[in-house]
């Protein structure tokens, strides 16, 4: 099997040896490298370009995939992956909160803005893009957004209402907008894996297909949500629980359906590297886990390294380090001049479960 990762705005797919996988990125990356277990490092080849998506081929074997990008104003983010083949679709092609999280997300310059407005029955807000609009009753909203397709969420007190696909390539008036006509925010209550309501903030999160990200916060163990009738496909609505202690776990609620979320007993303890971007967390790793990630911090930029269950088990090592002698690396963090992130995730089904613990 092949596995074909493309940097840009959707995941997809091109027949089961072909999939693509959307790396999100605003910036063409740096760097986009493999090294298969024991091998050599190279840049993976681009099998196809165009303005929206840039597609490379990845070797179907165990190894150690590098992405890395710069931002407009010079700061990095480098990840690094180091996973066998049969964890890697898993993994690439998570429902939600995928691999690479990458940040490097530049603004558009204002001259690549355009003015979009429109009216609102009812008071509430207006979301599009990274854009969001606030009014009182019968009230009218206008900004730049960047060219392109958009979606639009438009929330009242207690109704929801999102507009998919608006075309907003130049100066776009939106048709008066009725919240009455749209759907309830919808309620689910979530419990722990004994049959208990969670405890704990709960944060509800969708991101449209087209980039609008929304947030509905919860003050009980119900979660507020987006109600399936406004969804379409490529919509990923999320909730995420944070009850404090390092630990936060995010389930995948699109469905309108939650499963029993566990609790991590203890947090992991890892020892980070003083003279190396690494972790060992031990011997004995509390709990199972999908992946392990540590990541060194600063005003500068990110460097970090996940590993994988399989390679942890097939090497027999509880340490994961960032390898740089990837290509053409030239993004170095001192370790002790930096901050410390571990995070231990695991992830089954619609369920995201994540532990981590900073230093300094």
């Amino acid at each position: 099997m092949r596995l074909v990762l493309a940097l840009g705005l959707a995941v997809t797919a091109c027949g089961t040896d072909s999939p693509q996988l959307t790396l999100g990125l605003a910036i063409q990356p740096s760097v986009v490298a493999f090294r298969a277990d024991g091998g050599r490092w190279f840049e993976l080849p681009q099998i196809a370009h165009s303005a929206a998506a840039t597609t490379y081929e990845l070797p179907n074997e165990d190894g150690v995939l590098a992405v890395a990008c710069v931002a407009a104003d010079g700061t990095f983010d480098v990840e690094e992956l180091f996973a066998t083949a049969a964890e890697l679709p898993a993994i690439l092609y998570a429902p939600f909160a995928a691999w690479p999280q990458l940040a490097c997300r530049p603004s558009p310059p204002d001259d690549q803005l355009v003015e979009v407005s429109g009216n609102v029955m009812q008071g509430g807000s207006v979301q599009v893009g990274d854009a969001t609009f606030f009014g009182a009753d019968d009230w009218t909203f206008h900004g730049g957004v960047p060219a392109g397709t958009h979606d639009l969420v438009a929330l009242g007190q207690s109704t929801v209402m999102i507009r998919h696909d608006q075309p907003m390539n130049r100066p776009y008036q939106e048709s008066d907008i009725d919240l009455a006509s749209g759907s309830a925010i919808g309620s689910i209550p979530l419990v722990d894996s004994t049959g208990e309501p969670v405890q704990g903030e709960l944060v509800t999160e969708l991101e449209t297909v087209n980039g609008t990200d929304v947030m509905l916060q919860s003050a009980t163990s119900s979660a507020f949500v987006v109600p399936p009738a406004q969804l379409e496909q490529g919509d990923v609505e999320t909730v995420t629980l944070y009850p404090g202690a390092g630990f936060i776990a995010t389930v995948l609620v699109s469905s309108g359906v939650a499963p029993p979320i566990p609790y991590v007993v203890a947090p992991p303890n890892p020892t980070f590297g003083s003279d190396a971007i690494s972790a060992d967390w031990g011997a004995d790793a509390p709990g199972a886990f999908t992946t392990m990630r540590v990541a060194y911090i600063t005003q500068d930029g990110v460097l970090a390294a996940s590993e994988s269950a399989g390679w942890a088990n097939a090497h027999d090592t509880s340490e994961v380090v960032f390898d740089e002698t990837v290509p053409e690396f030239r993004w170095p963090i001192q370790p002790t001049a930096s901050e410390h992130l571990f995070v231990q995730s695991l992830r089954e089904g619609p369920l995201l479960v994540q532990a981590s613990v900073s230093s300094p």
